[in-house]
């Protein structure tokens, strides 16, 4: 019996993706996947690019290591009054 690696008994919570292929050529997919729990999505080039997005994911667990892009943050209203330049 093979023992869980200490990195991975860390993390109880699954990574859970949403792939939508939206094209197959070249005998592979091209498309989106989401990764459900950061709320991120990224596009992919090849089933491959795919896969190597979920194993850097579930990796790091963190969206600023893996191949995932952060979520943007919504932009905040300047201080200075409308009208006014500087």
């Amino acid at each position: 019996m093979n023992p869980v690696p200490p990195e991975l008994e860390k993390s109880k919570e699954k990574a859970s993706f949403l792939v939508h292929v939206q094209f197959r050529q070249h005998a592979t997919w091209q498309g989106t996947i989401t990764w459900v729990n950061k709320g991120v999505t990224q596009q992919f080039r090849s089933v491959l690019e795919m896969i190597r997005l979920m194993t850097e994911a579930v990796e790091s667990d963190n969206p600023e290591r893996s191949g995932f892009p952060l979520p943007m943050e919504a932009e905040k209203p300047e201080d200075s009054p409308a009208g006014e330049k500087d």
